[in-house]
């Protein structure tokens, strides 16, 4: 909840994806609400939990999704109990570790194929993009400002 798109970034990269349940913890992909360039690859692999639609909906957005609603949407795979999120991802861990390493390599390549095949396979120029971007100064007033608003928001 304190970092709910660096959770994401994450959580998307992994192969199961548990949350701790209850109203203060949300996830997402807000980059485009706080006016920050997101990547070809993040949104491909938000997309490949989520399918494309809803992905593409929610990263214009900048949805932060609660519990239930991440659960529904496929980001999330379950929702628990903060204290046990670590020990259920362990137990998940030590499932997946008794298999063959090869075959579990392979297995995922299959498995992984069709979103790897849509990364950008020079990200040099993402990154180009985004660092230009981000020192734009409109775009830095615009970071302020909702980065402000949330100040304000709490100063009342």
């Amino acid at each position: 909840g304190h970092s709910p798109a660096g959770g994401c970034v994450l959580a998307v990269t992994s192969d199961n994806r548990y949350m701790a349940a209850g109203d203060k913890y949300v996830i997402g992909l807000n980059e485009v609400a706080v006016n920050i360039q997101i990547s070809q690859n993040l949104t491909e692999a938000y997309a490949f939990w989520m399918g494309e639609g809803l992905a593409n909906r929610y990263i214009l957005e900048g949805k932060l999704l609660s519990g239930n609603e991440a659960v529904s949407a496929g980001l999330v795979d379950a929702l628990l109990p903060l204290e046990h999120v670590l020990g259920h991802a362990e137990l998940k861990l030590q499932q997946y570790l008794k298999a063959d390493q090869e075959i579990w390599i392979n297995t995922k390549k299959k498995l992984r194929k069709h979103w790897l095949n849509k990364l950008d396979q020079n990200p040099k120029n993402s990154l180009k993009e985004a660092a230009a971007l981000w020192w734009k100064p409109e775009i830095r007033a615009k970071m302020e400002a909702y980065v402000d608003s949330f100040t304000n928001k709490k100063k009342k």
